[in-house]
């Protein structure tokens, strides 16, 4: 088997991180080198990047057996015109699911951005990376009670 450089390359350069359990909450998501300021810690922005992604009303949520509503809402932000999935949400998982809120954040989240997250310091090896939900998504329309 051939290897792709491309590929190869980003494996060696751009895998930051990795999911491990959390002080804060369940499982977070930690640096596995030190990641510089002001980049995308993921090599793509999010699993909804491919044109597929559905959006399910509250109603057509509703609808849904009560584990599988619970799941998408435990890993999507909801909004005022629904919550947008990706078809195969529960099977395939981007590792930016797993970012836990905090008050003192090392990323910022820009829903209008290609590359929605950026850090915004320097993230040491062994950092579990965090963002700050409540403030960077004031006035998106996108709903996140964090009570950190």
């Amino acid at each position: 088997m051939k290897n792709n450089n491309s590929s190869f390359d980003r494996l060696e350069s751009k895998v930051y991180c990795r999911v491990k359990p959390s002080k804060i909450h369940g499982v977070g998501v930690f640096a596995i080198k030190d990641i510089p300021l002001g980049v995308c810690p993921f090599s793509f922005p999010n699993h909804h990047n491919k044109g597929e992604t559905l959006r399910l009303s509250v109603p057509e949520l509703n609808k849904l057996d009560d584990d599988v509503r619970e799941m998408l809402l435990d890993y999507n932000l909801l909004c005022k015109k629904g919550l947008f999935v990706h078809p195969k949400e529960l099977e395939v998982f981007h590792i930016g699911q797993f970012l836990n809120g905090s008050k003192d954040p090392n990323l910022k989240l820009d829903p209008n951005l290609a590359s929605v997250f950026k850090t915004i310091k320097e993230i040491k090896k062994g950092e579990e990376l965090t963002v700050d939900y409540n403030k960077d998504l004031e006035g998106s329309g996108f709903v996140y009670n964090c009570t950190y």
